[in-house]
């Protein structure tokens, strides 16, 4: 939208475009290759144009060369420039310009132009006002191409073969464009956002030397005075007490105002200078809600008012039964936490009380050696973190957490791996405490009923994580209607804008400016909190040794990281009531502790076989090496570059060496077979062989990969360390997935599902009467575009017709896609002419087809779940199909997870999109069959209305 934006004579957006990010990520090939589609409409303008320099005042024959044109770009000089912010808000701006060239006549014009500059470094921006920040508009380029495929002058090769279509995209930009405007990405958002931070001259300072807090006040004078000072030791550029005034009067949050005059000089109020007794370095003063008014709780990991007593010693802690927790003097209002071996009485609300004076909700930490039945002693730890660290201690506490509505569960591991792995950490977090139990003396068992029996509701972040450790404990894992992961319902919310892997700038990250900010999962507790409650999470920690005795710093953060999870799934939960999301994330809650169970039991795997297809793969890739070596002597086919080279000069042009170009051109040489050969026999040796093999469990001699509920953009699942999701089809592959002696395999997959589901979408009548008659529906689409009774060989085309016009192939992609995926070879006529007769046969899916809307939409799966800024064609037909396959599939694991009681030796072993396969005793096998079938089409019945759901389900020996 951006660029076909840009072709227009429009200025109303007043933007200017900073694509930035390191080289080889082709910025400069995108924009040089637009500029020079447009001709005479584009121009490269010089580096420094737009940067500030001195005696600027004369004739810019820069700026006189805008005249008529749209689209400008220009490249960066070199790291540390400066932003003529004036010239860019004039330029920017939609009013005349005067101009002239050198030697020539002054004269005025409207500039039409919109410019993007493409940088390795950020200018500086010297402006805080809203004037210039809201015209920057920064694009992160964060994918590095690797030199093996970098292609010479590549923008003139994709000129000279694609100039037409790519003026086709940016037409279609435009159109977009004059729908629906710019719609900033929320990445891009964020990434202007952080820009505007790195920015802020003011912001460390206030940060490192500032406490800010609404009652606080200080003088004007000696606030400047220390802002100096702090500039001079930090060597940075120090704002004139003009400028200085004007960026805190200008602050976005509105924190500082002109405050009343003492007997010396003005004050500035919502802030004070920082003294040594102060706490480290906060935000904000706590307050007990957020913007949007949901209850947030903080907890501090110091005491702000407490001196630390350094000549306590561990001994000295061990012999009162604390254990390396600092020692806070007498008369402290905010102790530290201890070790508790006996609980009872928790009624007294006096600190709480005590804290609300300053606005404070978070549990303070309370300082005693051991709370016993004694009234006094018990009032003292009335909220806080207790730390329980025997059985009697935890028996005590049970029923506190049996009472409570939510609780926020988090741990804190030795790895990642639940089966050799263990527990060094379990935290629960209620309303107003957080419990922090220590599995190295306390029996876990006992927390049994708390997860099976309880009316609670289970929170926390990527919960499959956690339950997973429980499970490998042998505790239960609780109902899927009692449970809440956040992860999940921000990836809801998200509607797939953000997909697994998206990261965003870490909310807790102080890098300086003109650094890049560390990043973070999008969907990462840190940047869910920060985005939902406003609060910034340090997790420094996450990856610091938890084996050993935790410090201070450790508790605080393993306190805060459960206490977080109550007031964020409160907010998360409004959301997704208000989006109507709440049955899509029942559904995925429920199919939560089935994906637990499939990941503990694990994929049973012949190593032996997978080892020999392996090495029979090595030499196959050996051999074609050796042949290559003499048809193409002194070519690294792995690299791109010298492929295309190569292939050039034996008169075969391509304009790349992926494996789906090359299979194009196979019949022209027989050097290019060679290649896509070796290019399977690569992917086999490498990604299918010892990737797998590595993953093999020592212990359970199976794979236990990791399944993502929500994997992509649709809602699809994704499997990862290996994606088991994507074995080869070939027999000798899947023969090495075979159960435990003793046991079989139960393989059921939804016939035929995605074609079911566009016949219930599109309301095609044809294909939903096809359907109920029981008719395959390959079959009918061969009948339908040959006219004959189909052969075994018709079907093929019919599958390839089907699945690929499906979702709105072309002729010419239908023949690569006929070819490559059911080895049908078709003309271009044939391609087109079957085209033709598949669509007046189903007019159905014709007219959903045209039904889609140009530019940006949401589309829904038949149950409501969302997928934001799709605007591919072929994404906006297979999102609710596919979409829509998912949450069958997911409803089906749920009802089995459910009635797993009714064949007690069946395990899941394996999911891939439309297929569960299970494992079972073989006397069992009949039974699991049933009960797999059963349950797979009821799932699929509770979604699809119009047509039925049919599952076919062997008994087999191997996969």
């Amino acid at each position: 939208r951006a660029l076909g934006y840009s072709m227009t004579g429009h200025t109303g957006a007043r933007k200017l475009f900073i694509a930035e990010g390191e080289g080889a990520n082709g910025k400069s090939t995108l924009f040089n290759l637009v500029a020079d589609v447009l001709g005479d409409y584009g121009w490269n303008a010089p580096g420094a144009m737009l940067l500030a320099k001195r005696g600027d005042d004369g004739p810019r024959n820069d700026v006189a060369a805008l005249l008529g044109k749209r689209f400008v770009i220009a490249s960066e000089t070199g790291e540390g420039k400066r932003l003529d912010e004036t010239l860019v808000k004039r330029l920017t701006g939609g009013d005349k310009v005067t101009a002239r060239y050198l030697y020539k006549e002054w004269f005025e014009f409207y500039p039409s132009a919109k410019y993007w500059w493409f940088t390795n470094h950020l200018p500086d921006v010297r402006g805080g006002d809203h004037a210039i920040w809201d015209r920057l508009v920064r694009i992160p380029f964060r994918v590095r191409i690797p030199e093996s495929e970098w292609i010479a002058d590549y923008h003139r090769v994709l000129f000279n073969a694609e100039a037409a279509g790519i003026l086709a995209w940016l037409v279609a930009g435009c159109l977009a464009w004059r729908r629906n405007g710019l719609q900033r990405p929320a990445a891009i958002q964020e990434a202007t956002a952080a820009y505007r931070r790195e920015q802020d001259l003011l912001a460390p300072f206030l940060e490192e030397r500032c406490v800010i807090d609404p009652m606080a006040r200080v003088e004007k004078p000696t606030l400047y005075a220390a802002y100096t000072a702090w500039t001079d030791a930090q060597h940075e550029r120090t704002l004139s007490h003009k400028k200085f005034s004007e960026r805190l009067l200008a602050d976005p949050k509105k924190r500082f105002t002109d405050g009343p005059r003492t007997n010396k000089a003005r004050c500035w109020t919502g802030l004070r200078l920082r003294s040594d007794e102060d706490p480290t370095p906060i935000d904000e003063v706590p307050r007990d809600h957020n913007e949007s008014g949901n209850a947030v709780i903080k907890l501090n990991t110091g005491a702000p008012d407490a001196t630390v007593d350094d000549s306590v010693t561990d001994r000295d802690r061990s012999q009162d039964g604390i254990s390396n927790l600092s020692r806070v003097k007498t008369g402290v209002c905010t102790p530290i936490v201890t070790d508790v071996t006996d609980v009872t009485d928790f009624e007294d609300k006096s600190l709480s009380r005590a804290h609300a004076h300053r606005g404070v909700t978070e549990p303070p930490v309370t300082s005693v050696t051991s709370v016993t039945s004694n009234p006094e002693t018990a009032s003292a730890f009335a909220s806080g973190i207790i730390r329980i660290t025997t059985n009697d201690a935890l028996a005590q506490v049970l029923p506190d957490l049996f009472a409570a509505d939510v609780l926020g569960l988090d741990f804190e591991t030795t790895g990642l791996d639940p089966r050799s792995d263990s527990l060094q950490l379990v935290q629960l977090a209620t309303r107003d405490r957080v419990y922090l139990i220590d599995p190295a003396t306390v029996d876990l068992a006992a927390l049994a009923p708390l997860l099976t029996t309880s009316s609670s509701t289970i929170v926390g972040h990527n919960l499959g994580f956690d339950l997973g450790f429980l499970h490998a404990a042998g505790l239960s894992i609780p109902s899927g209607d009692r449970i809440f992961d956040t992860v999940l319902a921000s990836q809801l919310i998200d509607g797939g804008a953000h997909p697994s892997g998206a990261k965003t700038a870490d909310p807790s990250d102080a890098t300086g400016r003109g650094k890049k900010p560390t990043m973070v999962g999008y969907h990462s507790l840190a940047a869910v909190a920060h985005r939902w409650l406003g609060q910034v999470i340090d997790k420094t920690l996450q990856v610091s040794d938890w084996s050993g005795p935790l410090s201070d710093e450790h508790i605080a953060y393993a306190a805060r990281d459960a206490a977080i999870l109550l007031p964020l799934r409160d907010a998360l939960d409004v959301a997704l009531a208000q989006g109507g999301l709440a049955n899509v994330a029942a559904l995925e809650f429920a199919a939560l502790p089935a994906v637990i169970w499939l990941e503990a039991t694990g994929t049973p795997v012949d190593v032996a076989a997978w080892s020999a297809l392996r090495d029979e793969a090595a030499a196959t890739l050996a051999a074609l090496d050796a042949e290559l070596a003499t048809v193409l002597p002194c070519v690294n086919v792995d690299s791109p570059t010298q492929l295309i080279a190569a292939l050039a000069g034996l008169g075969i042009a391509i304009p790349n060496g992926q494996e789906a170009t090359l299979r194009t051109v196979v019949d022209q040489h027989p050097a290019v077979d060679l290649v896509v050969r070796r290019k399977d026999a690569k992917k086999r040796v490498s990604t299918y062989g010892d990737t797998y093999l590595n993953h093999v469990h020592p212990t359970t001699g199976r794979i236990h990969a990791n399944y993502r509920l929500i994997g992509a953009a649709s809602g699809r699942m994704a499997c990862s360390k290996p994606n088991l999701q994507n074995i080869p089809r070939e027999p000798a592959y899947r023969r090495c997935i075979c159960p435990s002696p003793g046991r079989v395999l139960i393989k059921a997959d939804y016939s035929q599902i995605e074609l079911r589901i566009a016949a219930q979408i599109s309301g095609d009548s044809a294909m939903q009467a096809a359907f109920r008659a029981g008719e395959d529906l390959h079959t009918k689409t061969a009948r339908a575009v040959l006219d004959r009774e189909p052969t075994a060989e018709d079907r093929q085309l019919a599958k390839a017709l089907n699945f690929g016009l499906l979702y709105g192939m072309g002729a010419e992609r239908l023949r690569a896609y006929a070819r490559d995926e059911y080895g049908v070879t078709l003309s271009a006529n044939e391609a087109e002419q079957f085209r033709q007769r598949f669509f007046q046969a189903y007019p159905g899916l014709r007219a959903w087809h045209r039904a889609q809307q140009e530019g940006e939409v949401t589309t829904y799966t038949l149950i409501g779940r969302p997928r934001h800024g799709v605007s591919q064609f072929a994404e906006k037909l297979n999102s609710p199909v596919q979409g829509t396959g998912a949450d069958i599939l997911k409803g089906a694991m749920a009802r089995l997870w459910a009635d797993r009681a009714v064949v007690p030796s069946a395990v899941p072993v394996l999911v891939v999109h439309d297929e569960i396969v299970c494992e079972v005793d073989r006397g069992e096998a009949d039974a699991c069959a049933t009960w797999l079938t059963a349950h797979m089409e009821a799932a699929g019945a509770a979604v699809l209305t119009e047509v039925p759901v049919v599952v076919e389900t062997q008994i087999v020996a191997d996969w």
